[in-house]
């Protein structure tokens, strides 16, 4: 993979912007569901004029909407960007082993089977193939997902902490 560390720098930029969206969108929930209650218990309490504000709402789902829209568009790119390094790593692999069998003496042939090596090789670099492009970009998605939602719940019980103070 060294020879495509650019696209990977990339890759783990997009990962952290993606995750970084899909963490904030819970928070905005929270925010709407807290707006309801708000409404919900003020017009309970007989308050003149109160209720939802639908309007606040509905500009905070639009918000929600976009920012769905761009986590999942850099998710997109991420998956995408790392199928590319993958396939050229891979085909590179490919033609190394390639270049590996027609170095190899011709008694080796005589043990082994052509296509139970071709097998073998193939089988091996088609492991490596999905490794590469499905288990690593989960790896980074859940790693940066853990951290976000983790940054997220210290942010929200220090702000807790702070109104809890104030009272």
């Amino acid at each position: 993979l060294q020879p495509h560390r650019a696209a990977l720098a990339v890759v783990f930029v997009c990962g952290a912007i993606g995750t970084v969206f899909s963490v904030l969108g819970p928070r905005l929930l929270g925010l709407a569901t807290t707006k309801v209650y708000e409404g919900f218990i003020a017009r309970q309490r007989g308050i003149a004029g109160a209720g939802i504000d639908f309007a606040y709402l509905n500009r905070l789902m639009v918000w929600l909407l976009a920012l769905y829209l761009v986590a999942n568009l850099f998710q997109y790119l991420m998956q995408y960007l790392m199928a590319n390094a993958a396939q050229k790593t891979v085909y590179a692999l490919r033609e190394e082993v390639e270049a590996k069998f027609d170095r190899l003496p011709l008694k080796f042939f005589d043990t082994r089977t052509r296509g139970e090596l071709m097998s073998r090789a193939i089988n091996d670099l088609d492991s490596i193939s999905a490794t590469l492009q499905q288990n690593l970009t989960q790896l980074l998605t859940s790693g940066l997902t853990v951290l976000g939602v983790v940054v997220m719940m210290f942010s929200l019980s220090w702000r807790s902490e702070e109104h809890t103070s104030e009272l």
